[in-house]
């Protein structure tokens, strides 16, 4: 029965957490060994349910998403090599021969190794638990299980929820009732896959990012030697906040930074999107003007800091327009971080999105059209979904 639960390591499939790359985790010696006794002892109590394989996760030790994903390409590794053959024909992919079990597919290859292309349908997002005790933290799922054989069993939670994994599986196997209640569970639970559209882990952020800055560039000049004045960094950075302003609202880039229920994302992903957005762009241009985000000068953190050296520093503040320290943030923080990194000039940008802290708001924006002599510019980017003009 050992051999069953040989599953050798498949690179070269981005399946888990693996932290060394693209490669599986394998499964073998010891750890079969461990499986295998487990399925011998659960089949010994008569439970025959295939599905309980499934929940292995749940009472094993060193069982998780890199390994889970190496049992099921090993077990189904012909299909996945007939489907990238079958991509790669499709979409003209550079490909190569590959030998497995007597069969031969051309398939893409990375560091002399076959390429494994996984169907959408296959992938869902991974919650990040080290161990048991981290797992009711992170994953709801799973505390949920467990208070529902809680219940099912009349036990105590405070017991319950303190087992270690091994404890789980003992009583699992042994109470006919608890084991019921897993299995229900897990089977009404209906399988969602990854929406690469919405894409809320930014599994394809940075392609994103290349993807826009490409088909949108931008034209900023070199200055000799690439040495700038502090007056020259200030026109770039507001050039580039400038860009984003004009991505988000002349190209609907405002549809990637909001959520399924069409609330826009937090602040910090906002935040992110800019940061990445300008490193891009400089990068693009070959601009020697570095960024640095979240920074502390001891004022507290603050959002960017655009900067070549310590004589040219613009600071530049992110904030919603639902952010309840709008006010605050421009009239007293921006303020503090200027003087901390003894910035020569700042930027506040104000990201309109579908709740307003009116009363913050609109005193920030009488602030703004006063354009007193001497205060920090304001820039204000309308992020809320437009009606299409076909609509109008």
């Amino acid at each position: 029965m050992v051999e069953y639960f040989t599953f050798s390591e498949i690179p070269n499939t981005g399946l888990g957490f693996s932290e060394k790359g693209k490669s599986g985790s394998g499964i073998s010696g010891k750890l079969s060994k461990q499986l295998a006794l487990s399925a011998y002892t659960i089949i010994s109590e008569g439970h025959t349910d295939l599905e309980i394989f499934s929940l292995l996760h749940l009472f094993e030790d060193n069982i998780g998403a890199d390994r889970i994903s190496d049992m099921i390409i090993s077990i189904l590794r012909k299909n996945f090599l007939s489907y990238t053959q079958r991509v790669c024909s499709e979409l003209s992919i550079n490909s190569f021969a590959y030998e497995f079990d007597n069969e031969t597919y051309k398939v893409p290859f990375y560091n002399n190794k076959p390429i494994y292309f996984i169907p959408e349908s296959f992938l869902t997002e991974l919650k990040v638990a080290k161990d048991w005790s981290e797992i009711d933290d992170v994953c709801d799922y799973y505390k949920k299980i467990r208070r529902k054989v809680c219940k099912a069993i009349q036990g105590v939670w405070e017991d319950m929820s303190k087992m270690n994994k091994k404890q789980f599986k003992d009583l699992i196997i042994s109470n006919k009732t608890a084991y019921n209640t897993v299995l229900d569970y897990a089977k009404s639970i209906e399988p969602k896959g990854y929406d690469f559209i919405q894409d809320n882990c930014n599994e394809y952020f940075d392609l994103k990012i290349e993807e826009l800055v490409a088909s949108h560039p931008l034209n900023i000049p070199c200055v000799f030697q690439n040495c700038y004045t502090p007056e020259q960094v200030y026109s770039i950075t507001k050039e580039i906040c400038t860009q984003f302003k004009h991505l988000v609202e002349d190209n609907r880039m405002y549809k990637i930074l909001l959520k399924d229920n069409g609330k826009s994302k937090r602040e910090s992903v906002w935040q992110l999107y800019l940061y990445s957005i300008a490193q891009t762009y400089l990068r693009a241009g070959h601009i020697n003007i570095s960024v640095d985000r979240e920074s502390d000068s001891g004022a507290g953190e603050l959002d960017f800091k655009f900067s070549q050296g310590q004589q040219c520093q613009t600071i530049v503040e992110v904030k919603l327009s639902d952010n309840q320290n709008l006010l605050h943030g421009y009239k007293t923080q921006l303020p503090q971080y200027v003087k901390a990194e003894n910035a020569d000039h700042a930027l506040f940008i104000v990201i309109i999105v579908e709740n307003i802290n009116k009363k913050q708001f609109y005193e920030l924006l009488n602030i703004h059209k006063k354009k007193e002599k001497g205060q920090t510019e304001m820039l204000f980017i309308d992020a809320r979904p437009q009606k299409s003009a076909s609509n109008l």
